[in-house]
């Protein structure tokens, strides 16, 4: 292999060698003190290219836009050779968003880098460069295959090329380098404020001798970032610190100290996230995930996994490195951007993905919000079960109730509502929340109205000595009015007569609770009802809400409209009632 070097860079130094230099030497330095890292993106190009992912393009600028308020510094926005569409896209994104200033700067601009892929062909290059011209900061991302598994689709070039086809060397040598040798100098040429960022695709089935010298005649054609693509995530990350090493080794050793290593993989083994971060221990700066990990197969390395276990790790990689590491990443845009592109696709996001999943900061298992709640607590900065702070990323952190809850959950939850509680019936609590679980078997854990309605309330109401209104009877009227007899549980009757002669029996049960608990507040228009079910399965969910200095709604299910109503009336007065009785228990035991 001829020993190749920085100074056989062809031409004059170009802006973009000048702006990537001096990138170098202030974020790192020659004793690289800093390694700020670079995300380039790759959701509108890699993303989109998986089966069912295809966005407008309308919904690829929002994407974008969103992805630059996040402070993405790099975005490769598409394939222009594709379609006319695609390279519409990618023009856009170029002319609309990449004026768009970054919150906070990269080490390379203000602006973000605009780029798209290219084939090592002429006619590719060409489109990306009529595509990203608009931007103020842009690039070309050209690749070849270089492993021996892709080459059949190569047989073409090769024999044009006067070489064997299914033969690995005469791919390399008389189609590979030179094309490197031709198209490299032709993007610098013609644009001499083009990032040029290289892939030998497949490498991690690529030999690598090969590998060597394809990214030696890359670098030295004036290639401003190596990226080293996993296509098709068969990688392990032993294997990745190893190789990844070993070409930064390559580059520093040939004076290409300057050129940046940066990281692409896919999950076909499940391997990727990992892989990108063996890639940052071996000393890559610049990563391309997708958000959500979409993409082609078994999808890409995802950013919310990456950022992650960046996070999460930091003093070890800034250990294993020996490097402040940075970035300038907003994080409290990720679970926005994820909600974001999970609304454009029409598809859910994971409950188990890293941050933005509805799982990932919500405790079930009563040990769990046990422990979380200690450590929350003691102010000791400590995380028993969140290696995370979920606000950091535009997320929240939750406690699911459900049958796996202890007291230290439930009780979490009656504090946060400000609901009254002695610890003595805590059993009772914890049974009737476990027993309300199993019943309606949810498999995300019970909602707020569940909580409420099918455990706490009961067990209050169990424990004042049942249900306050026992029996509603309807009577003669009194002076034209509707009336009712109010049964409770302790025999007294009181009469109830509707306020008006068009009043019905509604207006009738609430004045007389009114003389049960005077001043409380029962708005007619307290009452929401909807239909559910088809046909004659149809029945009316009816919730009613009661005020007395604190608020109360319960609901009931019915065929009948107006016994549903009345049933949720009822309800919320009885579940007051027995928090009043709860509160005067409280305070009397308190004396």
């Amino acid at each position: 292999m001829p020993r190749r070097t920085a100074e056989r860079t062809p031409g004059a130094e170009t802006a973009a060698d000048r702006l990537m230099r001096e990138a170098y030497e202030v974020q790192i330095g020659k004793r690289r003190a800093t390694t700020r890292l670079f995300i380039n993106d790759v959701t509108l190009r890699d993303g989109e290219q998986a089966p069912g992912n295809t966005m407008s393009e309308e919904e690829k600028l929002e994407i974008a836009k969103q992805l630059v308020r996040m402070g993405i510094p790099g975005i490769e926005a598409g394939f222009p050779i594709a379609s006319p569409g695609d390279f519409r896209a990618v023009e856009r994104i170029a002319n609309e968003v990449g004026s768009q200033k970054l919150p906070r700067p990269s080490h390379e601009s203000v602006y973000p880098r605009i780029s798209g892929l290219a084939r090592l062909k002429r006619k590719d290059i060409q489109r990306v460069l009529d595509a990203v011209g608009g931007a103020p900061h842009h690039g070309v991302h050209t690749f070849v295959s270089t492993s021996q598994d892709q080459i059949d689709k190569f047989d073409g070039d090769i024999r044009k090329a006067g070489g064997r086809p299914g033969n690995l060397s005469s791919l390399i040598h008389r189609v590979v380098i030179p094309g490197i040798e031709t198209e490299i100098p032709y993007i610098r040429e013609q644009d001499t404020n083009a990032v040029i960022q290289f892939s030998p695709e497949d490498w991690t089935r690529t030999e690598e001798s090969v590998s060597d010298e394809v990214i030696l005649a890359a670098a030295q054609m004036g290639a401003h970032i190596i990226n080293l693509p996993d296509t098709v995530g068969i990688a392990v990350p032993m294997q990745i610190v190893k190789r990844v090493a070993h070409v930064r080794k390559l580059l520093d050793e040939h004076g290409f100290q300057h050129v940046v290593i940066s990281w692409h993989g896919h999950n076909d083994t499940g391997n990727a996230v990992a892989n990108a971060h063996a890639a940052l221990e071996a000393g890559a700066q610049q990563f391309e995930p997708t958000i959500l990990g979409i993409g082609e197969r078994a999808g890409n390395f995802s950013f919310e996994g990456f950022l992650a276990g960046l996070d999460a790790n930091l003093h070890y990689y800034e250990e294993a490195t020996g490097r402040r590491i940075t970035d300038p990443i907003v994080r409290k845009q990720v679970m926005k951007t994820a909600l974001l592109l999970s609304s454009i696709l029409g598809k859910d996001i994971s409950p188990e993905h890293p941050i933005v999943g509805e799982n990932a900061f919500a405790h079930e298992a009563g040990i769990h919000q046990d422990g979380h709640l200690k450590a929350k607590r003691s102010g000791s900065g400590r995380r028993a079960y969140e290696i995370l702070t979920a606000e950091r990323y535009g997320a929240t952190s939750k406690l699911i109730l459900g049958k796996h809850s202890g007291w230290g959950g439930i009780k979490d939850y009656l504090e946060g509502k400000k609901l009254p509680f002695r610890e003595t019936d805590r059993q009772l609590f914890t049974d009737a929340v476990s027993a309300t679980a199993d019943r309606l078997q949810r498999r995300k854990g019970l909602s707020d109205s569940e909580v409420m309605e099918e455990a706490y309330y009961p067990s209050v109401i169990e424990i004042t000595g049942g249900a306050y209104i026992a029996d509603v009877t309807e009577i003669d009227r009194v002076d034209g009015k509707f009336a009712v007899r109010i049964t409770t549980r302790d025999g007294e009757q009181i009469i109830g007569v509707a306020s008006a002669k068009d009043e019905g029996e509604l207006d009738a049960i609430m004045q007389g609770m009114k003389q049960i608990i005077p001043g409380v507040e029962m708005p007619r228009d307290g009452f929401h009802t909807r239909a559910v079910g088809e046909g004659s399965g149809t029945a009316a969910v009816s919730s009613f809400t009661i005020r007395n200095g604190f608020e109360v709604t319960h609901s009931a299910t019915h065929r009948d409209t107006h016994v549903a109503e009345r049933t949720a009336l009822i309800k919320a007065f009885n579940a007051m009632k027995a928090m009043d009785d709860y509160k005067a228990m409280m305070e009397a035991s308190e004396e």
